[in-house]
This record gives structure tokens, sequence and C-alpha cells, in this order.
């Protein structure tokens, strides 16, 4: 088992270089219940192992045992990060020992080459320096800067404890929460610096020696970069109630339109709920999704041609007796006007996989959902911009990839007609279901 506290070397001031490292070292030095002896010994005693080790992103302590002896692994660790008493006389030995490590670490050069490496990289950023620190930073440090370090930073949203192995997951949490009930709630920041800019460097160091030991590297090419988040609205709880109630009261007037009015509707319309559909959540972030937006006359009636062509053999049995059946209250039929009569056409069309300039596929996933949840944002911005829509799944749909140019990966899943209902138009009176039937509150 191991608990990972989630500070390092990064998370520490220039003064407090080496400081976790340092309280690695010291909390093995005897806790509120046990003294440094019996900590060596609580594990060796039942052929156990008991470590630690410190990085600059986390400290983590560790220990394997038989299966049997979890309690006293658990027991035993928790202490350590817990309980820790730090001795005054135990501290000023080991800063000669941490000292002696620092000499040590710098005659390993297969060892010392990477801080110089970081050193290279990050320059005076904190992620430059060594975990272990600097010989006047350990020589400074005090029992109480050691205390106030720890009660800062080993809290409970920077604690994670995993167990491995023979073990049953709720008698370990019994075991954990046992101990986890003294760690302090209140939580940190979490916030850490960003390293500088980086700027190719070169470092060597020269030692009577006849090994070589070189280092070739860069940062990563990081896929992500992670900002502050504030949403854009603050609301109160009757702010919240009312702008959720005010929404839903928009969106149920929301009807499927057939009947449409020519009236032209401005491209920047279009493009901004585009825009908004886009927004959307997906999967792993690859937006599988393209809006061909129409407004061509002659694409429209293209459009129409085929789409009636594709309805007729629906209508003419193509479709199950039940699936008619269930169509035939709203008077549906082959015959699709709106297709050209409507100033706009969107075809909305998912993408199983990309491709890039050389023809290599990159997968996409949840492909059906990412669409379907962009298709749904797209039809309640039209709707909120004042336009009508209707949702238009001719079977197939494979005419639209054809008619609009699109590559053969893309399937098309919504033709969607947009625009003003025509002064006339009719929608059929129907019920939605009511809460209690579409959701549950548990």
């Amino acid at each position: 088992m191991g608990a990972w506290v989630g500070v390092g070397s990064r998370d520490e001031r220039a003064e407090d270089a080496g400081m976790c490292h340092f309280i690695e070292h010291m909390v093995f030095k005897g806790t509120t219940k046990r003294r440094m002896h019996h900590i060596a010994q609580r594990m060796e005693n039942v052929g156990g192992y008991l470590n630690a080790f410190t990085s600059k992103e986390f400290t983590c302590f560790y220990s394997r045992c038989l299966d049997e002896h979890l309690p006293r692994a658990v027991d035993t660790i928790l202490d350590l990060i817990l309980n820790p008493v730090f001795p005054e006389k135990e501290l000023e030995r080991e800063k000669d020992v941490v000292i002696e490590e620092m000499k040590m670490y710098e005659d390993t050069p297969d060892e010392y080459v990477f801080d110089l490496f970081d050193k290279a990289l990050y320059g005076d950023d904190v992620m430059g320096s060594p975990v272990i620190g600097t010989e006047s930073s350990v020589r400074s440090f005090t029992r109480q800067r050691l205390i106030d370090f720890l009660s800062g930073h080993y809290v409970a949203d920077r604690i994670v404890i995993a167990i491995a192995g023979n073990v049953d997951h709720k008698r370990a949490v019994r075991l954990v929460q046992k101990m986890m009930d003294s760690v302090p709630e209140r939580t940190t920041s979490g916030s850490r610096s960003t390293p500088t800019e980086y700027l190719p460097a070169r470092v060597e160091e020269r030692k009577p020696m006849q090994q070589a030991h070189i280092v070739l590297g860069t940062r990563g090419m990081s896929e992500v970069s992670f900002i502050p988040f504030s949403h854009p609205l603050s609301l109160d709880e009757q702010g919240m109630v009312e702008r959720a109630e005010s929404f839903y009261s928009l969106m149920d007037g929301r009807r499927t339109v057939r009947e449409y009015s020519d009236a032209d509707v401005p491209r920047e319309v279009i493009e901004a709920c585009i825009k908004t559909a886009g927004t959307a959540p997906s999967g792993a972030h690859k937006q599988p999704w393209h809006f061909a937006a129409v407004s061509d006359p002659d694409i429209k009636k293209a459009i129409r041609e085929a789409a009636e062509e594709e309805e007729r053999a629906f209508y003419g049995g193509r479709a199950g007796d039940d699936w008619l059946e269930a169509l035939r209250p709203f008077g549906t039929n082959e015959h699709k006007p709106f297709l050209e009569t409507a100033p706009w056409l969107i075809a909305i069309f998912a993408r199983n996989y990309d491709l890039d300039d050389e023809g290599a596929r990159s997968k996409n996933y949840y492909v059906q959902e990412s669409v379907g949840i962009a298709s749904g944002m797209l039809i309640a911005s039209l709707h909120q911009a004042g336009l009508s829509t209707l949702t238009h799944t001719p079977s197939p749909m494979g005419f639209l990839n054809k008619v609009l140019d699109r590559p053969s990966h893309e399937r098309a899943i919504i033709l969607l007609v947009v625009g003003h209902a025509a002064a006339d138009a009719q929608v059929p009176e129907i019920d939605r279901k009511p809460l209690e039937q579409i959701a549950s509150f548990r």
C-alpha cells in the first residue's frame, strides 16, 4: 500500500528548498504513537518493507507486506504522515545525514546529470532546483517550520491512499477512514507556478573521471494547457431558479414546423448558432462533427429531389407497418416542399475518424453521443434566436455527401430545416411527458 501526498519540491519556496525531502526523512524519527526504533521494526518484524521517496510533484510513503498484515501497514504509514513529532535532537542529526547525501549524490554522475538537465531546462524556476535542496536551506530548517509546512500541505485533498493485492475494498476503506478522520478537512488551492519560457541551453560540468554522461532533451509538447475557469454567470439560488424556469418556458414553446416562410435569415445568425453547437462537449475533445449550411436555391432543390426519392421508397414499403402507423397521426408523407421554401438547410455530419494531410486516420470517440449533443445545442440556439426548425431524417442519407461534396468518412445524421414559420403554419396538438415520467431523483 502507499500514501501519496500531492506536495513535492516544486511546491516549496526558495527558503524551503528541500523541505519535502527532509520531512520524508524526519517522519521516521518518531510519532506521537511510536519511537524511531519501533517504526523501523514494525514492518520488518512481520517480513514487510517500509520506505518513502520524494519527487518534484509528490511525496510517497509505501509498504509491502502479506495481506494479513495490511492493518499494520495502514496504521504505520498513516501514523507517519499524520502524527510526526520531529524531535529536536534528531532534527540536527538528520541535517548532517541529508547534506552528506547531497555530496554523495553530486559524486554519482549518472544521477547528478539529470539535475543539471533540469537546471538547464527550467532555469531559475523551482522546477530547475534539486529535490534535496541546498546545504544552506537545509541548515536553516527548524522544527516549527517543518510543522507549519506539514500542516499546510498534508491535508485531505492532497492525500491519495492506494492498496493493491488480496484485499477487500470495504475493509480497506474502513481501515483508512479510521485513521483519516483526524486529517484536516480544509483544502488547498492546488495551484502551481508555470515554468518560465524555455530557452535552448547547454550545460557542461567536467570532473577528473573516465566516464561521460550526456542528457539531450526538451520540454514535451503538451496537448492541452490548463487555465483558470470561472462561470460567466454568477447567480444566487433564486437567480438560478428564475433563469432555469425562463429558459424552460422558452424551450417549451419550441415545436417542429413543416410550413415555412421564405423570409430571409441573415447568415450571421446561422453562423453564431453553429458556433454555439461547436461548443458542445465531445469524446476526447475530438469534435467529430461538420455542419453544412445551405441557402443556395439550386442546391436546396437538388437536396429536395434526392430526399423525396428516398421518402417515396420509405412510405412505399421500406418502412415497416408499425413505423408508418406511428407517423400516421402527424400526416407526414413523401412530399417535402419545406426543403426549398425554408431559407436555410443545415446538414449535420458525424465523423468516425479524421484524416490528416497525409491521409492517416485519427479515431474519434463517442461520435453519436457527441454529435447528438451538438445537434441539440444547435436546435436550442436557433429557437432562442426566434427561428423554427424541423429535424428531417430521410433514410438513407448518403445522397447528401454527393450533393454537398462531403468526404466519404462523414455520415449525415440530420438534415435540419431552419427559418421563420409561415403565418398560417400549424402544428399537432400534443402533450409532452411530465417531469415524473422523464426524470428520477435519488
